[in-house]
C-alpha cells in the first residue's frame, strides 16, 4: 500500500512539473472555394512566428508547421487571407502558456467562411 501511495504522489508531482502541450502545431489548409486565395498567413495572437503561403489555388491543399517555441502566454490562432479582393481575418482556437493543446489544425476555406478543426 505504501508503494502505491508513493507511486501516485510521484506521478502527481511529475505531471505538475513537466511541461504539457506542444511547442508547434501541424497545419493543413484546403481551398475549397471556387476562387484562388492569396497572402495566407497563420499565426498566434502574440504574432511571434507565422506560417505563410503566397497563394493557394482552387481545391489545392498546403501543409506546414507553426512554430510556437517563443510563445509564453495564453492566446488564440489567427488566419488571414485575401479572397476576391477582400481581406479576411479569422480568430479561432486557444493555446495556453504558449503551448498548443492540439497536435494539428485543419482549415477548409470556402466561399464565404473558413472551417477550422483541431
Amino acid at each position: 500500500m505504501k508503494y502505491l501511495l508513493f507511486f501516485f504522489i510521484a506521478i502527481l508531482l511529475i505531471s505538475c512539473v513537466s511541461p504539457l502541450g506542444n511547442k508547434s502545431i501541424k497545419v493543413q489548409i484546403l481551398n475549397a472555394s471556387n476562387t484562388p486565395i492569396s497572402n495566407v498567413k497563420i499565426t498566434t495572437s502574440e504574432n511571434l512566428d507565422s506560417l505563410f503561403f503566397p497563394s493557394i489555388d482552387i481545391y489545392e491543399g498546403k501543409f506546414g508547421n507553426l512554430n510556437m517555441a517563443k510563445n509564453k502566454i495564453d492566446g488564440e490562432y489567427r488566419l488571414s487571407y485575401k479572397q476576391d479582393g477582400k481581406y479576411h481575418l479569422i480568430k479561432t482556437g486557444y493555446y495556453t502558456n504558449g503551448r498548443s493543446l492540439a497536435y494539428s489544425m485543419y482549415i477548409e476555406v470556402k466561399k464565404d467562411t473558413a472551417i477550422v478543426k483541431f
